[in-house]
């Protein structure tokens, strides 16, 4: 099985009590209900019985009534007086029968022949009422179905006797549905039911008055329904006069019975209720349980969400002190609240608070104590940094001082061979620049000379551009002239079609003139040959016209091309004109800048005797400093050393108090 985890401790304890209070609840409903069912069972087991004998009372006090009455009647002295003629004894049992609701009356003597009230001879020697009644026994029949009419009837029987000795028989018909009705007004509850069977098992009062003329038994219908098993039980032990109750299912149906005997007759008297009302009251009691269980367990989760708010707010207020704590965070207060509980969370908080107090007096002496190592360390470490820079410093300055120097005796040494090579291209660069005076002027009397011819080029270029400036003039012209002539064309093609058409019309008239038109009409063929001539040859003239009209564009576009490039040559002339003049001034200004090269150069020559003797003289005094400065390094490399063990073991110290510095400073207090 999975095991839970629950993210905090409220709801570990929320769903545990309230499964408790679920469990409790539902443990004392069901016990409730048990008992519930147990008691109402019980009641029913009590109730229906004494119900069941109640009623059989009641019917046997009916029936006792009724034969008390017809015992009462029985000892009139006429209808026992065998001298009462039969006709008054039938008037007699006529009149009480209607006043006690007989149906009929008979008086039948001991051979069991009689008489009814409706003056029919009967002979009822057969019927087991007559036959109790003979043997001195008050008796009421089952119901039965009469001969005469086939009507349910009940036949009450009491002997008559004279002197103790019985000399006849009296009975009295009522109407058989009568102990139906007696049944039928016994009721229990919404569903509940009476019914009544005799010592055979037979039903003889019940609702459904069929069953009762069709004499049903269970016993009989058991052979063919076997689920009417648990109800022939009941009626079995109803044959045999016992007062109990009992339960059994038919067609679905769960029902509750009580029953109880009708002892003068021998017949049982039951009453039936289904399962469901009895129960029906467990149903208001589960709506109340429920209501109730739900009442109890909002109430119950209300009282746990205080309990455990309680019990977890002053933990997870702890839990908030020691994360703050476990982060270094000491500046948190703990709730007065809590610190004044009394049961383990307060003391819980109290322990946190006096460690959180213990904590902030410890980190501030370390504070205090690292404060001190770090300046101290501090102040260590510069010394030892400015000890080791200078150490350094000195070395390197003596080092390099011992060095320069000889490097200073080498240079010199190297400076007067090239000094001396110095003055041997000193004296060619004073040649070389005689040269370069000499070439300036040459170039400058160059320049001039170009100046000028180029001046030439420029002119003729201009002439160029004008000569071709009146050519486009004279292209255009011609252009202007092929347009007239392209007009002059026009009009020729135009005169040729209007002689055509003309010429055609003359020769339309000539036709209608007949033979003294047909010279008109040979004229008129030969003008239209004509105009048709004339008019391809301002056709071809059109033609060339519009070829030489191209030719003259082309050579429009190419002479103004071609002015373009001469004002591009024309504009590179004059800028190489400038730029000849600019060599020109360049040179001017040279001229005199070489004559002042030339005179430094002889004073530099001048002086580099007396360079040469200066160096010579510095060289052997860098020797002998040379000398001192190494002795100086050898005492400072061993100082050095002892400097870099001293920086060494300071920093390892400073690099410590560091580190604990960064640890106590993650508390803030």
């Amino acid at each position: 099985m999975k095991k839970l985890k629950f993210k905090s401790l409220k709801h570990q304890l929320l769903l545990c009590f309230i499964a408790l209070i679920v469990t409790i609840c539902a443990g004392i409903s069901l016990i409730s209900m048990y008992i519930s069912k147990k008691a109402v069972v019980a009641t029913v087991d009590t109730t229906l019985p004494e119900v069941a004998k109640q009623a059989g009372s009641s019917v046997e006090n009916s029936l006792t009534t009724q034969i008390k009455i017809l015992e009462t009647l029985a000892t009139n002295e006429k209808i026992k007086s065998e001298t009462t003629p039969i006709e008054e004894k039938l008037a007699i049992l006529s009149e009480r029968a209607t006043q006690n609701g007989y149906l009929k009356m008979t008086f039948a003597d001991i051979n069991g022949k009689g008489v009814n009230t409706d003056n029919q001879q009967l002979n009822i020697a057969d019927r087991d009422y007559f036959k109790k009644a003979l043997q001195g026994t008050s008796s009421v029949s089952d119901p039965i179905i009469s001969k005469a009419d086939n009507t349910l009837i009940v036949v009450y029987s009491v002997p008559i006797k004279i002197n103790n000795n019985i000399v006849g028989v009296l009975t009295a018909i009522r109407d058989g549905n009568e102990l139906s009705n007696y049944t039928n007004a016994i009721k229990f509850g919404k569903t509940g039911t009476a019914y009544m069977i005799n010592n055979k098992g037979t039903i003889i009062a019940h609702n459904n008055k069929e069953l009762v003329i069709n004499e049903d038994n269970d016993f009989e219908n058991i052979k063919k329904d076997s689920a009417l098993e648990s109800i022939v039980e009941i009626e079995k032990k109803m044959v045999l006069g016992e007062n109990a109750s009992g339960e059994y299912s038919y067609n679905g149906k769960n029902k509750y019975v009580g029953y109880a005997p009708i002892k003068s007759t021998g017949w049982s008297v039951a009453i039936v209720v289904e399962t469901d009302e009895i129960l029906s009251e467990l149903t208001t009691l589960k709506l109340v349980i429920g209501i109730v269980l739900g009442v109890f367990i909002l109430l119950g989760t209300f009282i746990v969400l205080i309990i455990s708010s309680s019990i977890t707010s002053p933990i997870k207020l702890s839990m908030e002190q020691l994360k703050s704590i476990s982060e270094g965070n000491l500046t948190l207060d703990i709730s007065e609240k809590l610190l004044d509980r009394t049961d383990e969370l307060g003391e819980m908080a109290k322990s946190i608070d006096t460690m959180k107090t213990a904590m902030i007096a410890m980190i501030n002496n370390i504070k205090l104590s690292s404060s001190s190592i770090d300046t101290q360390t501090n102040n260590l470490s510069a010394l030892s940094i400015e000890m080791s820079s200078s150490s350094k410093n000195i070395s390197i300055a003596t080092n390099d001082v011992a060095k320069g120097t000889v490097d200073q005796a080498q240079d010199l040494v190297d400076i007067t061979a090239i000094l001396q090579n110095f003055s041997a291209k000193l004296e060619d660069m004073v040649n070389v620049i005689h040269d370069v005076d000499s070439n300036t002027n040459n170039i400058k009397s160059m320049a001039n000379s170009s100046n000028t011819e180029m001046e030439t080029v420029t002119h003729s270029v201009k002439n160029v551009n004008e000569a071709f400036n009146d050519l486009i003039v004279k292209i255009q012209s011609v252009g202007s002239n092929v347009t007239k002539i392209n007009e002059i064309t026009n009009l020729i093609n135009s005169l040729s079609e209007q002689t055509n058409l003309l010429a055609l019309n003359a020769a339309i008239e000539a036709a209608r003139a007949g033979e003294s038109g047909r010279g008109f009409s040979v004229v008129a063929d030969e003008i239209r040959k004509l105009a048709e001539q004339s008019k391809e040859s301002s056709l071809s003239i059109s033609s060339l016209i519009s070829e030489i009209s191209i030719d003259t564009n082309i050579m429009v576009n190419t002479t103004d091309t071609m002015k373009d490039e001469l004002k591009t040559q024309e504009s590179n002339i004059y800028t190489a004109m400038k730029s000849f003049e600019t060599i020109t001034v360049a040179v001017d200004e040279i001229a005199p800048k070489m004559a002042v090269a030339n005179n430094s150069v002889e004073d530099l020559n001048e002086n580099k005797e007396n360079i040469l003797i200066k160096i010579e003289t510095s060289s052997s005094i860098a020797e002998e400093v040379s000398a001192s400065a190494e002795e100086i390094a050898a005492s400072t490399e061993e100082m050095t050393s002892s400097t870099e063990e001293l920086s060494n073991s300071v920093n390892l110290l400073n690099d410590m108090s560091k580190k604990m510095i960064e640890n106590v400073n993650q508390f803030k207090i």
